[in-house]
């Protein structure tokens, strides 16, 4: 069965909620999850920042940690991608290009994911679509459409 994916900022408050839901991390300041990471059983792990110089983490927390990243880590896989809605992307390659004039539309594409389409004069039709898709590319390659 394929693993669910979520993203960094997701991931960080379930261990964050479960590890202070335990009681035994009083002295965990705050956990990052790092990644895409290459790992046989995961794909990310975290960094942790704590209350107790330099940086250390109690027995009881350290052991706590370790459970519940072992276990969400079995549960989910890090999202590569971040998810944005048509109307994010569509506001951040228009604020890229920086001509007026032109509406953008992004929309769900089988092959690529996304696909973004220009709507402009003709006369800036094709010069414009060719930046939009320059621009898709790169943001493809952060980006998912959420759905």
């Amino acid at each position: 069965m394929a693993k669910e994916t979520r993203s960094k900022k997701q991931l960080e408050e379930l261990v964050t909620r479960e590890a202070s839901a335990s009681g035994k991390c009083s002295d965990l300041k705050s956990v990052t999850v790092i990644g895409p990471v290459e790992r046989g059983h995961s794909n990310w792990d975290i960094v942790i920042s704590s209350t107790r110089p330099p940086n250390t983490i109690s027995d009881p927390c350290r052991i706590e940690l370790t459970m519940i990243v072992g276990r969400l880590q079995a549960q989910y896989d890090l999202s590569a991608k971040q998810r944005k809605t048509a109307r994010e992307l569509e506001e951040m390659i228009a604020e890229r290009i920086g001509v007026g004039g032109i509406m953008i539309k992004v929309h769900p594409d089988p092959a690529y994911g996304w696909h973004a389409t220009v709507m402009t004069a003709p006369a800036k039709a094709v010069a414009a679509q060719q930046m939009v898709e320059k621009i898709g590319e790169e943001l493809r390659s952060q980006f998912e459409l959420a759905k």
